[in-house]
């Protein structure tokens, strides 16, 4: 990935550029968008606690840096080391700062929505935005349908009387899951790496070091295009 014109390299660039086109800022993905780019880099981020790791400012949204910087500290550890304790020490670091991992929670959510809807008296999530916590999570295979899921959510607002808008979340309900998901997860990982910590993600690479050859291929694939 350090290497200007190398295919992972390429790839990158191609999934950020095929969503943001503009040249006034560096490019991000939402949640969403970086799961399904996530298939073509061919690395597993589908994993909560790795996300919020990946995501260095903790905007909710994934830039092109944090996308090399976690590849590039990938492509650095001991390929030895199990994807499984990468996830564990990762939680464990996450349960060190949950108030920070909360907030990053709901914004990362939000962040798929363009705007919060007038009718809302409490913040809330539209239903579509929580299939991809539903997705991350892998809760299908305790056979638990989407609907299922959002039911429960619902009856959570309510025991908690907040008020819900059809078609809405109240977003303290994904933020309260994350809490319970999170403190799960690790008196699971714990028993797995100890007190073994995960070194923090270097920032070897920045946009100010990316952007020249970010525009140099992404020039490429639009000179392409144009010539189909």
């Amino acid at each position: 990935i350090s290497e200007p014109g190398s295919d992972i390299r390429n790839k990158i660039y191609y999934e950020f550029h095929k969503i943001q086109r503009e040249r006034t800022q560096i490019p991000q993905m939402n949640i969403k968008q970086l799961i399904e780019a996530s298939y073509n880099f061919k690395i597993d981020m589908l994993h909560i606690p790795l996300l919020f790791l990946i995501d260095q400012n903790k905007d909710g949204l994934f830039s092109v840096e944090d996308v090399f910087n976690f590849i590039g500290y990938l492509n650095s550890r001991d390929e030895k080391e199990p994807q499984r304790s990468i996830r564990a020490i990762a939680t464990l670091q996450v349960q060190q700062n949950i108030s920070g991992f909360i907030k990053w929670l709901g914004d990362m959510v939000l962040a798929q929505e363009k705007a919060q809807s007038d009718r809302l008296k409490v913040p809330s999530v539209r239903i579509e935005s929580i299939q991809v916590l539903y997705d991350i999570l892998h809760i299908s295979v305790s056979r638990v349908s989407f609907e299922q899921f959002i039911e429960t959510m619902l009856i959570t607002a309510q025991q908690l009387g907040l008020d819900i808008i059809d078609g809405f979340v109240p977003l303290v309900v994904v933020q309260n899951l994350g809490r319970h998901i999170i403190n799960g997860m690790t008196e699971l990982y714990k028993e797995i790496v100890g007190n073994i910590q995960l070194p923090l993600l270097s920032n070897q690479f920045s946009w100010e070091n990316l952007k020249a050859d970010y525009f140099t291929e992404t020039n490429k694939f639009e000179n392409l295009s144009d010539s189909d």
